[in-house]
């Protein structure tokens, strides 16, 4: 009795999206399956080429050769996803030819990871694919690496509208001179910055329509935000408070968002560094006046600085309605006591 083809006989679509999940290595090989499968591969939405992909025992060439002609005979009106994962396997070269491609294929998201470690000389991309030629970019995330050869990393674009950038610590000690970002994106509605480096932060233009943000970073500088920079629609910021400059960003972001209605503290790396001194600012910011609604703190630790802060956004926010203060847990539960005690007296 012959066995029947069930996986065949699902619709098109639904066979697409399966496809989309494997690696396209195993995505082109589907076309010797049978005749409805020979052509059905080049319509797959998502494709992942990597190199280091454990079938592909293969020299540099055979890899290019096999992206070129996939990309090549790929019919797809929009590709959803294009990732490559690059390393021994690919070149300088490689990258132009396919980033130039990508401009043809209408892709909604691209992911370009480039193994440093295994490549003899730094990675250069194209023009082609340059922020300031990505006229329609909405999403953009970005991690730098050590040893990525880059110190000012500038996000130019109009159209952005969430941006997340990522610094390592290994990359503190390791730059002579200028190090950082430049951010000028009016149309920018999300925004999240993780810098462990102390490299400073430069916003060329308002962002009119910021809705969030969240900060985890060492801040050293004190012309991070220039004169006049104002984040009138920005109403969720998270702060991350494990170093010893947390406070002086707190009180310049609660200075320059007179909307906020919702402010997160957060203590999310162990900490090492001296705790900041608390100075009570000579005025009230705006939003503290007449629309900050919720405070949440996370890993609470009591301290002197702490308390201080508490009792000024208590004692200042006059549209306060929720306060949610989660305790270390490595406090004991009299020490948690204590806390609340200490807290009640605030309020």
């Amino acid at each position: 009795m012959a066995q029947i083809d069930w996986l065949s006989e699902l619709p098109e679509l639904l066979l697409l999206r399966i496809l989309s999940l494997l690696p396209a290595i195993d995505v082109v090989a589907t076309m010797v399956l049978s005749k409805r499968w020979e052509f059905l591969w080049m319509f797959v939405p998502r494709l992942v080429y990597d190199d280091s992909y454990h079938y592909l025992d293969i020299n540099h060439g055979s890899f290019s050769r096999f992206v070129d002609r996939s990309l090549l005979l790929h019919e797809a009106p929009i590709l959803e996803l294009l990732h490559f994962k690059l390393g021994q396997k690919s070149g300088n070269v490689d990258i132009g030819v396919w980033a130039r491609a990508v401009a043809k294929r209408h892709v909604r998201e691209l992911i370009i990871e480039i193994d440093s470690s295994s490549c003899k000389a730094p990675a250069i991309l194209p023009w082609s694919i340059f922020l300031s030629r990505c006229h329609v970019l909405e999403d953009l995330e970005v991690e730098q690496c050590e040893n990525d050869n880059v110190t000012v990393f500038t996000v130019r674009v109009p159209s952005l509208k969430r941006l997340v950038l990522r610094k390592s610590e290994e990359e503190r000690d390791r730059k002579d001179g200028e190090d950082g970002f430049v951010i000028d994106a009016p149309s920018l509605e999300y925004l999240d910055i993780l810098d462990s480096s102390g490299a400073y932060c430069i916003i060329l233009n308002n962002m009119p329509v910021i809705v969030v943000a969240c900060f985890d970073v060492i801040y050293k500088h004190p012309d991070v935000y220039p004169f006049g920079t104002v984040f009138h629609s920005l109403v969720e910021l998270t702060i991350c408070t494990c170093e010893t400059e947390w406070l002086n960003l707190l009180m310049c972001l609660l200075r320059v968002s007179p909307n906020l209605q919702s402010l997160k503290l957060e203590q999310c790396h162990d900490i090492e560094d001296e705790r900041p001194c608390w100075n009570e600012p000579s005025s009230v910011p705006e939003c503290l006046l007449s629309s900050l609604e919720s405070l949440e703190w996370v890993l609470y630790e009591g301290t002197e600085e702490e308390i201080e802060v508490v009792a000024f956004i208590l004692t200042s926010a006059k549209c306060l309605g929720n306060v949610t203060i989660y305790p270390e847990s490595t406090k004991t539960d009299k020490e948690k006591l204590e806390m609340i005690k200490d807290l009640s007296f605030l309020s």
